[in-house]
Parts: structure tokens; sequence; C-alpha cells
């Protein structure tokens, strides 16, 4: 249908004779209703790669605009994104043979049509015809959202983007007709969108609601997925109305946990989330690479309100260039009084809890939070080396060459102590070897590896890391693995282990890959990022 969403003059519901508009006409049971914006859905996550081909073919507005501002969630497929990110995805995708093998992602078919027919080859609907009956109404964006109706449960709408509405109209009658179920369901048709909902009123109720305040116009929702950055393929949303609605519901759901315990994490839980200002979260390609970037409210306790005083991860950063893999994490003074505090008021008593501790320390000779505290420094790092010897993994008679360390930034003087309590109690005081530089501090039972991690490697540096870690200089925790390093480390191992040439041909493109998180105010960050050679 031609006309712009909302138009002017109030929804148009189509029948199916002949597109004029008509108030309201009927519907008939979920399962069929659902079967027409399923048709999307399954386009949209098949193969996890059959998107491309029909980049190239469709435009459409954002679905967001469909959705009335009372939604609660949702999650959206932009199936006609930028030229450029359609260009990094079919770069990324055709290097890996197991996806070109199943999904010809240069060719002009229309993977649509493919889906389709899988769908038939189950016996549904065997009577629709696609070029006839899908192919001149179906687009190629969807989303599925949870509405707030003023009820006690949120309402599930989803909305199917649409080329001709009373194309899409009579499609959607055919696709009925296969099912003989009961009338339990309910559909709209408003200018490009199919809007499904459990009942004709949820249906109706959301297309009028959203003429009068959509959702892509509500400054909240603006805010969120402008901090979780540019284009996507695929978006989230979560409005800070839907952790009110989940605060409102947890004691029901805590009713039947013990009262002392379940009941008090249930009122802490809930005046937690009382305080949330909403998140998103958008999936997009770039550079031959896919990532995921998310942005929410970090909301307020004592724990958070430390973590995010901390000051990044910068000890990773120091590790060797050729690392394999790499755990990185800061801390803010205090945390380990503050997560303990955590636990307490989550279990409701402390007794339990400080028991077991006095029984620890007194067994051991450890101050456990001040140790923890001391060990782990203000930033963290576990580093493993590109030459790690999985063998010498299982044997702990000898991991001389097992190429796994750790490097701590703080006090090494402090805890140097802590780790002379822990040698006293180990069968080999050599695994927890040490070596200070600065006021960093590096443990490993491998001397070679201790010598390299002990010293500034560089990898903060290297065009690896910062492709992947966006943020390196503000994470608070990261993880980063590295195929690539030193000789292929990853392919190597899969070849000396045995595996398939078809494992090893669909593993080879990987590149760096990274997941880090970082603070921005009272907004946490996240990226997770996945490279390709």
């Amino acid at each position: 249908m031609s006309s712009n969403f909302p138009p002017s003059d109030g929804p148009d519901i189509l029948d199916s004779s002949g597109g004029t508009p008509e108030q309201p006409a009927s519907r008939r049971n979920r399962k069929a209703a659902y079967a027409a914006a399923g048709i999307a859905g399954a386009v949209v996550v098949v193969g996890g790669a059959a998107w491309a081909a029909s980049w190239y073919l469709s435009s459409g507005a954002d679905a967001a605009e469909a959705l009335p501002a009372s939604t609660l969630a949702v999650v959206q497929v932009n199936l006609d994104p930028s030229g450029e990110q359609k260009i990094e995805a079919l770069k990324m995708l055709n290097k890996f043979p197991g996806i070109t093998s199943e999904l010809d992602l240069d060719s002009s078919s229309d993977l649509r049509r493919s889906l389709w027919e899988q769908i038939q080859e189950d016996g549904t609907c065997t009577d629709v015809d696609y070029d006839d009956d899908i192919a001149p109404w179906l687009g190629n964006r969807m989303a599925l959202a949870a509405v707030d109706t003023g009820e006690d449960t949120p309402a599930p709408v989803l909305v199917v983007e649409i080329s001709d509405g009373a194309k899409a109209e009579k499609g959607v009658e055919q696709l009925m007709d296969c099912d003989d179920d009961t009338d339990t369901g309910g559909y709209a048709i408003e200018g490009d969108w199919l809007v499904v909902a459990e009942t004709d009123t949820i249906a109706d109720d959301a297309v009028a609601d959203a003429k009068d305040d959509t959702l892509s116009d509500d400054a909240t929702y603006q805010h969120w997925m402008d901090e979780a950055g540019g284009e996507s393929i695929i978006s989230a949303y979560v409005a800070p109305s839907a952790a009110e609605k989940l605060a409102e519901a947890l004691p029901g759901l805590m009713a039947g946990t013990d009262a002392a315990n379940g009941g008090a994490f249930a009122d802490q839980q809930a005046e937690q989330l009382k305080d949330f200002q909403g998140a998103a979260l958008k999936i997009r390609f770039e550079d031959a690479s896919i990532e995921a970037e998310y942005a929410l409210d970090a909301g307020s306790n004592p724990f958070t309100d430390i973590i995010l005083d901390a000051e990044g991860t910068g000890v990773a950063g120091t590790l060797p260039v050729d690392s394999a893999f790499v755990f990185g994490a800061s801390f803010g003074d205090g945390w380990a009084q503050a997560y303990l505090d955590q636990i307490k008021d989550t279990l409701g008593s402390s007794a339990d809890v400080d028991s077991l501790l006095a029984q620890v320390e007194s067994e051991t000779g450890l101050q456990i939070l001040e140790d923890i505290e001391a060990l782990t420094g203000d930033s963290f790092a576990l580093a493993v080396s590109s030459d790690l010897d999985v063998e010498s993994l299982s044997n702990a008679d000898d991991l001389s060459e097992v190429g796994i360390g750790v490097k701590v930034q703080g006090d090494p003087a402090a805890a140097e102590a802590t780790l002379d309590k822990l040698r006293a109690q180990l069968p080999d005081p050599s695994w927890l070897t040490s070596k200070t530089s600065g006021d960093y501090l590096s443990v490993s039972p491998d001397q070679a590896w201790l010598d390299e991690i002990s010293a500034d490697g560089g990898l903060g540096g290297s065009d690896d890391y910062q492709e992947v870690i966006p943020q390196g200089d503000k994470a608070i925790y990261v993880l980063y693995a590295n195929p690539d390093a030193g000789d292929d480390w990853l392919v190597t191992a899969l070849e000396d282990s045995g595996a398939g040439d078809d494992v090893i041909d669909n593993v080879a493109p990987l590149g760096p890959m990274g997941l880090s998180f970082w603070a921005e105010g009272d907004v946490i960050h996240g990226s997770m990022k996945l490279t390709t050679d």
C-alpha cells in the first residue's frame, strides 16, 4: 500500500475483496495470522545469512513507526541497511565455505522463495503459491514487540512490512485458510505494515495508539538507540516502563520461595528495577566484521558504583602482542566488601556468609577480602600464550611450559604477601612464580611466559586489539582472542588434533575477536566484535 504511516485520516483496514478501506475487516485464528508474519521472521533468521540477496531489492521505513510509544520492548530486523553494510556483510559471509555452500550470496535469486518452498516441504500451505500469493506483498522489515495495553501482562505484537496492502490482505486470508483452528487471533493492515496480535482489539488499538504517538518519536527510545551506535541490521530496545512492570510482578514471581531469602531478594531487585532508565542493542556489519553494541542504564547500588569508578583495564594493554587469549578486569577500591554486602542483601541474612568466611580464614591464614583485593589490584589480566602447550595442562607435575599467566597492576608488595600465604599451601610453590616491574606483578609457572608478560608487550597499541576493543583505555572488562596470533595457533591446533578440512576451512577466516564493557557517565556500553582475515 502506498500511503505513509500513519495516515492523516486514521487507520485503513483492508478487506480481501478490493483493497478499499473498511472498519473493521474480519480476522481469524492466531496461528494463521502469525503464519503470515512468521514467513518474514523466518526469512530473517534462515541460515543466519540469507538477508543479503533481498537487501538490494528492498526499501522501507523503521518498524518502530508502526508501534505505539507504550511499547515496553522490541526487537527489529532491518533487511535494507546502507549499501556499505551490504557490501561488508557479503565480504564477510562469503569467506566461510559452510555458508556459501548452502546460500549463493552472489545470486540474484529470491531466497525468500527457497525458504517458502522449505516450509511447504513439511506439508504446510501447499496450495499457496509463493510468486502469486506471497512475493507480491511481503516486505523486508519486521519487529516483535511487547506492548503495554493497561493489563497486568503485556501484549505481544508483531509488525511486518508489506509492499501492497490489498495483496497482503488476500495473502493473509489464504494463509488462514490453511488452518482449521478456532477463531483466536487478530490482525490489522495499516499503511505499509501488517500488525498481528492475539485479538482484533489489540491489533486495532496498537494501530490507533501508534497513530497518536509512535515509538519512533519517543525521546527515550531515540536516546537509547543513539547510545547504541549507528546503523544496524538488528536492533533491540527495552523501555524504562518494562522494568517497572517487572518490578511490580517480581514479588508474585518469588512468592513460592523462602520468605526470609526470596522475599528480601525480590524487594531488593524490585527497588533497583524501578530506577532502570532503558537499554538498546544494535548488530551491524562493518569492515568485513560483525559487531553487537549495546548501551544500558547502569542503575545504582554500592557494588556497581565502585566498579564504574574503576579506571579501566590498562594492564591488558601491556601484554604481549602475540597473546592468544586475554581476560582483563578493573576494580575500584573496596569492591570485594561491596560485592559481599550485595550477596548478603540478596540472601537476606549475613550470618551464614560471615561464618563461612571465618572458617576459611581460620584454615588458610588468609584475610579473604583484603587478600582478594591485593591479588586483583586496580587492574587484573589473565593471558594465554599462542604457544600454549595443551598437554602440559593435564600434567600437574610440570607446568613449566603451560603458557598461562596473570598480571596485576596495583600494590606488588601486598600481592606478593598474599602469594606467600598461598605458596605455603601448594605442593609446588613454583606454580606461583612471580616477577615485579614497577607497579605490576606478574605470576606464571612458565618462566619464559612470565618474562614476556612482565614486560610491556604493546598489545593495547596493536591494530588487532584496537579493532575489536574500541575503548581499551576505558574498558572495565575485556575479553580478547586472536586465532591469528603466533603461527595461526587455532588452525595449527585443529590440524594437530586431526580435525577435518571442512572444520579447518570454516575456522581459518576468523580474525581477532573481542568483548568489552566501559562506562560513560551513568551509561554502560558494551561491544562484541568478530572480524575476518
